[in-house]
């Protein structure tokens, strides 16, 4: 601008703009200058592509306490097995099944012995040991051959013509063979897997009692002879002396 300048007629809007402008800019001075100065704006970051999903953490492991210790047998999985068990622990040998180790640990009873096996075993096979059975009309003795007067003892005599077993024995036979002869046939025939054993005697008569391999008792044998040779076998579930 020419300050010596005349203006003219024609331009007096433009001087009212400059100087209407020059107003505005010197109000903005004075305010720039007397406010605080805005902070400045950071400069626009070009935008970033979105980052693709980062995968799952791993699950994230409790710390473990400091304060508590530790305990004396920790149930461990993956830890080395001692080779001589604790007496906390239960412990199955290999091989045993789990009745057996209820069974020790409980200290249940053996199942009792039966004899009913061997008792059966003994009576079937006297028919079978080679010695002639009397039968018939003599199938057993006379209670008058008794010569010590115990055929009660032996035999029923209830039916004096036609005696038989007693209730309380398995069997009797009546051998035509000398009593000695009959001991030696029973212990060749049952010697291997049969213990004949002479105890006290019954009604004055031989006494023997039997067991199996591991030591059972399962019956006993009386033995009485005959002036005619023959012998009588009674075949006893228990001894009948009793006890």
């Amino acid at each position: 601008f020419n300050p010596n300048a005349q203006p003219s007629e024609g331009v007096e809007e433009p001087e009212e703009k400059a100087s209407e402008s020059m107003s505005v800019d010197i109000l903005n001075l004075a305010e720039l200058t007397t406010s605080t100065p805005p902070p400045e704006e950071p400069p626009e970051e070009p935008p970033e592509e979105p980052p693709e999903k980062p995968p799952a953490p791993p699950p994230a492991t409790p710390p473990a306490p400091t304060s508590v210790p530790t305990p004396a047998i920790a149930p461990v999985t993956n830890a080395p097995v001692s080779s001589e068990p604790s007496e906390e622990e239960s412990v199955t040998e290999p091989g045993t099944s789990e009745p057996e180790a209820l069974s020790e640990e409980n200290n249940s009873p053996a199942p009792a012995y039966d004899p009913t096996g061997n008792q059966n075993y003994f009576v079937g096979e006297i028919a079978n040991l080679g010695i002639a059975i009397n039968s018939g009309f003599v199938a057993f003795p006379d209670s008058r051959d008794f010569e010590k007067a115990n055929a009660d003892s032996f035999l029923n005599f209830a039916d004096p013509i036609n005696p038989g077993p007693l209730s309380n024995s398995l069997d009797a036979k009546y051998l035509d063979e000398q009593l000695t002869d009959v001991i030696k046939i029973l212990i060749d025939s049952y010697g291997g897997s049969v213990s004949i054993t002479p105890i006290d005697d019954y009604a004055g008569e031989l006494l023997y009692e039997l067991s199996d391999q591991e030591g059972n008792v399962f019956m006993h044998v009386s033995l009485v002879e005959f002036k005619s040779g023959s012998t009588l076998i009674v075949m006893w579930p228990e001894n009948p002396n009793g006890g």
